[in-house]
């Protein structure tokens, strides 16, 4: 929903020692003045129209923070970033955690797989009250 999405806008606090990554795959126009648009993309935070590939995503997120790879591509499949991932110790693993709001059963599948593949916590949390 939009107005959730203003709502984290408005109040959110960015976290600087990660990223902060926003899927709108809402129904209504996202639109942002310049302001908005300058000080949500002027941080660590992207906000991307649409639902990503999540099964290699997060191993991407999690190899370029871990080896400090600037090179590394964020959006596309690599199976051995995905190595270099699985290899990590578990002591690393359990730095890392998942957090998803929302309610698709697809997406929430695609999590849970990820988190006993990686061995990452995850969250969820829903709106459906």
């Amino acid at each position: 929903q939009i107005e959730l999405y203003r709502f984290f806008l408005d109040h959110m606090y960015l976290e600087h020692g990660g990223w902060n990554l926003i899927f709108y795959t809402g129904k209504k126009q996202l639109t942002l003045d310049a302001e908005e648009w300058s000080n949500v993309h002027s941080s660590n935070c992207r906000i991307v129209k649409g639902r990503p590939d999540l099964s290699y995503l997060v191993p991407n997120i999690i190899f370029g923070n871990e080896y400090e790879n600037e090179t590394f591509s964020l959006w596309e499949q690599s199976e051995e970033q995905n190595i270099c991932v699985k290899g990590l110790h578990d002591d690393i693993m359990k730095t890392w955690g998942m957090m998803y709001c929302g309610g698709s059963k697809e997406v929430i599948s695609a999590l849970r797989g990820i988190s006993i593949d990686y061995n990452i916590d995850l969250h969820i949390d829903s709106f459906a009250w």
